[in-house]
């Protein structure tokens, strides 16, 4: 059987993130980012980056290993992870 969170409970757990500033910071960081997001997208960006910051808390195999952060030396294009540039890209 699954479990239904409220609303409220999703976004204490969201605005929880103990590596991050306290959880009113993480808020008004939040609501600043989808307040001056330009288009959905952008603001389901600022949204899904949040959550995956996240669950890199709760998740180890989520978390950047320093060769993630390397620049491959390699002449073929190369897809970066979302957490090796801060989050998925923004156009």
């Amino acid at each position: 059987m699954g479990y239904l969170a409220a609303p409220a409970d999703v976004l204490q757990l969201l605005l929880s993130n103990p590596n991050r500033p306290s959880p009113k910071e993480q808020e008004q960081t939040l609501l600043l980012e989808l307040s001056t997001a330009k288009n959905a997208k952008q603001a389901a960006v600022a949204l899904l980056n949040t959550i995956y910051s996240r669950q890199q808390e709760d998740n180890p195999a989520l978390q950047s290993a320093a060769s993630d952060l390397v620049p491959k030396q390699s002449g073929r294009h190369h897809t970066e992870h979302p957490s090796a540039n801060g989050g998925w890209p923004v156009e």
